[in-house]
């Protein structure tokens, strides 16, 4: 599984940046790949479902917190099955 250095996933003190998810996700035959630190390039699948998870579901959050749960529900049905993938 590809990774960003977020903290779920490394921590620069730990041996092999390992934290407790990425020790868990190794044990279950998950390896976690890390993209280099400061290279958000490495995993621009990624870094571009944030931009566009953040323009459409965050900008404007809603006055609770069901419903922005109901923007992120849209959200991820429109990204994942509605959206037509732009190599298409």
């Amino acid at each position: 599984m590809h990774t960003d250095n977020g903290s779920p996933f490394a921590n620069v003190r730990s041996l092999g940046r390992y934290t407790q998810l990425s020790v868990w996700l190794t044990e279950l035959g998950i390896l976690p790949v890390f993209s280099a630190p400061a290279a958000p390039q490495q995993n621009g699948k990624h870094e571009r479902m944030h931009r566009v998870l953040k323009a459409e579901a965050c900008r404007d959050p809603g006055k609770s917190l069901r419903s922005q749960q109901i923007k992120f529900n849209k959200f991820t049905r429109e990204y994942n099955i509605e959206r037509p993938h732009e190599a298409l």
